[in-house]
């Protein structure tokens, strides 16, 4: 009995080796029929969004954004779904309000849904989410736009911004600068469990790389700002646990580097620079007041360059 069981075992897996028979078995029709199937299937699944309500993923998406970014905003109904290279709304003509005031006109907002979700418009998550070719007009009232979004959770979404560009002007309405965003990343980073904004930007034609962490244990900003062509990098830790600001700034420019401490109150701004490099040359403290304008500063310098002081291009 045993040996006639085992027979019938090695038979089925002699099937598995024999070439004709395997050949037969997998046969052209058999694999044909079988991926046009999984094609069905798979196109199925990913095509679903086609048959949801408008009205209601329009309200689904745009309730999901509001609590995951805290910013009005609109979304045109119009718009497109797409599968490839993962499934996405594309959002055309899009605005965003500060005070019922437009600061910001999106030409085009991709929004990326997990493939758990696809299936229930109810349960509809946001994986990710890609602004493209932005215009924010900021100033003295919203200036704080992006720092301001490192208090969301983006432990559950990424948040990007592509071909942008920030306004900024001042009351009178004239644009005092434009800040061009080739690419902007908000994330969570997961190594020291902080919200992270990391962007490639240039500002009077000058390219610089920036890194932005909200530390919201100790409520300090801290920010490294990269100028490479100049070799050149500022890092500024900004405590805002108090009702006036103080903070710590430092400057590396290639082996020298530049250390300071200021306070930032309403109207005034008190500082403390000193060179940290080997060969110490300077130290200034003063303060400057805002309204009415005024500035009182002083300190130590071990040795001037007079070339540089009287050239045509010094500052003087």
């Amino acid at each position: 009995f045993i040996n006639s069981l085992l027979e019938k075992k090695l038979n089925k897996l002699n099937f598995l080796f024999d070439s004709d028979k395997l050949l037969i078995f997998l046969s052209f029709k058999r694999i044909f029929g079988f991926i046009s199937v999984l094609l069905v299937v798979i196109f199925s699944y990913l095509s679903l969004p086609y048959f949801y309500n408008t009205n209601n993923l329009v309200n689904k998406i745009k309730n999901q954004l509001s609590k995951n970014l805290n910013f009005n905003f609109t979304i045109n109904n119009d718009f497109t779904y797409n599968f490839f290279p993962k499934p996405h709304f594309v959002f055309k003509e899009n605005k965003f309000y500060n005070n019922k005031k437009t600061f910001a006109d999106v030409e085009r907002i991709k929004i990326y849904i997990s493939f758990k979700h696809l299936f229930s418009i109810d349960n509809i998550k946001i994986d990710n989410v890609i602004l493209d070719n932005v215009n924010f007009n900021l100033n003295k009232k919203n200036h704080n736009f992006f720092t301001k979004l490192l208090n969301n959770n983006f432990s559950n979404f990424n948040f990007e911004i592509n071909d942008s560009n920030i306004f900024y002007k001042n009351i009178e309405n004239d644009v005092l600068f434009i800040n061009k965003i080739n690419q902007l990343k908000y994330y969570f980073d997961s190594k020291d469990q902080k919200n992270t904004l990391l962007a490639n930007c240039e500002i009077f034609n000058l390219p610089y790389i920036i890194e932005l962490k909200d530390d919201i244990n100790k409520k300090t900003l801290i920010s490294k700002i990269n100028f490479e062509f100049l070799n050149l990098k500022v890092i500024n830790e900004l405590s805002y646990k108090n009702l006036y600001k103080d903070g710590f700034i430092k400057f590396i420019y290639n082996k020298d580097i530049s250390e300071g401490k200021y306070e930032i109150e309403k109207n005034f701004f008190n500082f403390i620079y000193l060179d940290k490099s080997l060969d110490k040359n300077f130290k200034y403290e003063g303060t400057i007041n805002f309204i009415p304008f005024f500035s009182e500063i002083f300190g130590d310098l071990k040795k001037i360059d007079l070339n540089k002081i009287l050239s045509f291009d010094s500052i003087l």
